[in-house]
């Protein structure tokens, strides 16, 4: 077969090999809204469970063992969610560093002490590759406005990247509120690269007030409920 017969088979649009062809015939608007309902909703059950499971009185028996067992979701989820992801994406680097970040991901589940840091590593760099994809390629072309957009992208792999480091003792342990603060940033520069309208606004300034307004009254129960929430304390066994 010629060349131009190869370049007529597959076709001019990279979409159509490799991870995206085993995309199923879904707008990727769909299955862009179902990871985002795949990482937020296991993590915001988790999250929900640890600030409960610590009030006063406590769960009744039934929740604390379905917690128990469906916890994984929240790691199963975000995983899973970078896969359809890597389906979508137009990049080929970024469909690899999504599947990179996807897959190993998964691999946090083992049962191994040591399983959770060949899996922070490739999550690491599967999310540093797209950061450095969107950053790289709109720089070279002078597009400023596809590197605003990536700013979410980029401060989240630095803030993961030092986290994970700090907690496996590869940077001093004092360094994981910095990259707390800068995976914060991250979820606070969002509006940056999705937009806004009215309703998004108002209702984003609606809850920055209310959540003032409870930290303000409740300083203490606030702190506890980031501490607890955010996974920097256990939750009690009892």
């Amino acid at each position: 077969m010629s060349g131009r017969g190869v370049e007529d088979a597959v076709g001019s649009n990279p979409r159509s090999s490799g991870v995206a062809a085993l995309r199923p015939r879904t707008p990727d608007g769909v299955l862009r809204t179902l990871a985002g309902v795949l990482a937020v909703v296991p993590l915001a059950a988790v999250t929900a469970y640890r600030v409960g499971h610590n009030v006063p009185g406590g769960l009744p028996a039934g929740v604390t063992t379905l917690a128990a067992d469906w916890s994984a979701l929240a790691v199963v989820g975000p995983a899973f969610a970078g896969l359809l992801l890597a389906a979508t994406a137009d990049s080929g680097v970024e469909r690899v560093g999504l599947a990179f970040a996807g897959g190993f991901g998964v691999l946090a589940l083992g049962t191994a002490t040591a399983a959770w840091q060949p899996a922070a590593i490739g999550v690491s760099v599967g999310v540093a590759v797209v950061a450095a994809d969107r950053f790289v390629a709109p720089g070279r072309k002078r597009e400023w406005n596809g590197v605003r957009r990536a700013a979410p992208v980029g401060f989240a792999a630095v803030g993961v990247a030092t986290s994970l480091a700090a907690a496996a003792g590869v940077w001093p342990a004092t360094l994981r509120p910095l990259g707390s603060g800068v995976a914060l940033a991250a979820v606070g520069v969002v509006p940056l690269a999705v937009g806004w309208d009215r309703i998004s606004a108002l209702a984003g300034i609606t809850a920055g007030l209310a959540t003032f307004g409870i930290v303000a009254s409740a300083p203490y129960v606030a702190g506890a409920v980031l501490l607890v929430g955010g996974g920097v304390v256990g939750v009690g066994a009892g």
